[in-house]
């Protein structure tokens, strides 16, 4: 009874983890990305081009590994007019791609009279990001894509650990 048991623990374990990696975006491969936004909208050589919840999501692919994406978002039936992206929107898309690591200089409240920081850097991990006013597009990259899949293996290792500890296998 007990080996049963430990066995669907860890069979729940793999489960959580195989989902907490569908949620990379910088660094990940296009499974991943098409578990995150379905069938791309476009494909052309080492691009994808998605659409998701009212955003344009342009993925580049090296080495089978997004290294740069970009977001667009367009006003609601409105194909060609693009809508800036808030502040709050843009620090979403940056926590999602940073995997919840700070971001220089993004405050953690946006006050209407600041002047609007432009561009971030990762503190922990090589991602970079900045917006464009002109174009309302919202570009996170990665400056080194190997460092960035060590620190993420490293990190998947470390959360399996924890997690098989955690549920007392």
């Amino acid at each position: 009874m007990k080996r049963r048991r430990t066995c669907h623990l860890l069979f729940v374990a793999v489960i959580l983890l195989n989902c907490s990696c569908a949620l990379a975006i910088i660094g990940e491969n296009p499974e991943q990305s098409f578990l995150r936004y379905g069938a791309p909208v476009k494909s052309s050589g080492d691009y994808k081009i998605y659409r998701k919840a009212g955003l344009e999501i342009h993925a580049h692919f090296v080495d089978g590994l997004t290294d740069n994406i970009s977001y667009k978002k367009y006003l609601p039936g409105k194909s060609e007019k693009l809508e800036e992206i808030s502040f709050e929107e843009i620090a979403v898309l940056l926590d999602n791609n940073s995997r919840g690591d700070e971001w220089k200089g993004l405050a953690k409240q946006y006050k209407e009279d600041d002047p609007k920081q432009k561009s971030w850097v990762c503190k922990s991990i090589p991602i970079q990001a900045s917006y464009d006013d002109d174009t309302n597009t919202l570009l996170i990259f990665t400056s080194d894509l190997k460092k960035l899949q060590e620190i993420y293996m490293r990190r998947s290792k470390v959360d399996h650990e924890k997690l098989i500890n955690t549920l007392g296998v």
